[in-house]
């Protein structure tokens, strides 16, 4: 939160709040054009987000010069307004791609607001909600069930996206 060259890298954060829950809250984290950061190779779980809250997987708020790669974001459920499993919003050449999001309630899997660029070769998943994305999805990138381990350990069994990322 307001903070410079701050990177989340290769955890595994589960929320078990049932309202109102954020997986990740990265707001106004910045880095440089020179010296970018990384918010990567991260499982982010809501397995308990109840349908009446307002839930987010991650909230990714004008995060400058960052790469968001390679994180599996799970949500169980949420209302159909305010429910995201990703809420990109704004940011200065944030780059966002080689995610897989599964938002298992109503609502997006990826709400994007703005103009960040590339956004591809990512699997984003909503079988309940309005739709996966809130905007074009990007080059290459999929509406695909990631069928999840489980809840929790978020890693794929899905053969469908199976090698559909691209070096980083």
């Amino acid at each position: 939160y307001y903070n410079y060259s701050t990177e989340v890298r290769r955890n595994k954060l589960v929320s078990y709040s049932s309202n109102y829950a954020y997986g990740l809250y990265y707001y106004r984290c910045y880095a440089t054009s020179g010296s970018r950061k990384q918010v990567s190779n991260n499982m982010i779980s809501l397995p308990t987000a109840s349908a009446s809250g307002t839930n987010y997987g991650v909230y990714y708020y004008y995060a400058n010069y960052t790469d968001f790669v390679y994180n599996s974001v799970y949500l169980a459920g949420g209302n159909g307004s305010t429910n995201r499993g990703v809420y990109l919003y704004y940011g200065t050449s944030v780059r966002f791609q080689n995610n897989v999001i599964h938002n298992n309630g109503k609502g997006y899997a990826l709400y994007n607001y703005g103009t960040q660029s590339p956004r591809s070769y990512n699997a984003c998943y909503a079988p309940n909600g309005t739709a996966a994305w809130r905007f074009s999805q990007g080059a290459n990138s999929l509406n695909v069930n990631p069928l999840f381990k489980s809840s929790t350990d978020l890693h794929t069994t899905a053969t469908s996206i199976y090698k559909k990322g691209t070096p980083y």
